[in-house]
């Protein structure tokens, strides 16, 4: 069993018709890595069978087979299921640095961060990182963090090494999604002034906790929003943030 990465922000599906067939044959670090949106999985390989769980952007999850476009995977409740292979596309793999660093994440909480090719502020920038992007961390020096990035663009991805501002980032958080269109309040309370609003199923990273809200990155800012609105989390328990 192999260890396979799900990027997030994935727009392309792909048949399982038109997937190479050295990576369906042989699941590897080196072949590449799939892609997915956020999926129910089921039970059995079909449609019509009971849900047993989802499949989020973002995560690393276990493929044990592949099977007349279904993808059988193994969920961290130790639950194994069936997803479409619709859901899964590739890109470049993780080096091996990411995988010693325990596949360490720096999330983006500004607008639009540098990233650099040497850990300087006044070094070539090679690309703006937008907020809730991401980069696998593969070395941290005095503030600074170098990241692999890999950027969707219309022929495929991208993929970036440089240096980043760690103070403008957040490892490793946890994420939630959001049942409805969700209010955004200014501070803990259902009386605070509204500073925004969610989109339907929008995955928004979480910055803390204040008595019965999630503290959320949300367009380059932090806003509150009702724990109870949540509609599941990536990690299992969100404690300790």
């Amino acid at each position: 069993m192999k260890r396979l990465l799900l990027f997030p922000l994935l727009v392309c599906m792909l048949c399982a018709s038109l997937m190479p067939a050295a990576l369906a044959q042989d699941w590897g670090v080196n072949d590449g890595l799939p892609l997915v949106r956020s999926s129910w999985v089921y039970a059995e390989p079909k449609p019509t069978a009971n849900t047993v769980g989802q499949i989020t952007q973002g995560n690393v999850y276990q493929i044990r087979t592949v099977k007349d476009g279904w993808t059988q995977i193994d969920l961290p409740e130790g639950i194994t299921g069936w997803t479409p292979a619709s859901a899964i596309d590739y890109a470049l793999a993780i080096p091996n640095e990411a995988w010693d660093n325990g596949l360490r994440r720096a999330v983006v909480l500004v607008s639009g961060l540098s990233l650099r090719e040497a850990p300087s502020d006044s070094a070539k920038r090679l690309q703006l990182m937008p907020n809730g992007s991401h980069g696998y961390i593969l070395e941290e020096r005095e503030g600074k963090l170098l990241v692999q990035y890999h950027l969707r663009t219309k022929n495929g991805y991208e993929q970036y090494t440089g240096w980043i501002n760690q103070e403008y980032t957040l490892e490793n958080p946890a994420f939630i999604h959001l049942k409805n269109r969700t209010k955004v309040y200014a501070f803990a309370s259902e009386y605070a002034p509204t500073v925004g609003q969610t989109q339907i199923n929008q995955r928004l990273a979480v910055i803390g906790q204040v008595d019965d809200y999630y503290v959320v990155n949300l367009r380059s800012a932090s806003g509150f929003i009702k724990k109870h609105e949540a509609m599941w989390s990536e990690r299992q328990i969100i404690e300790g943030i």
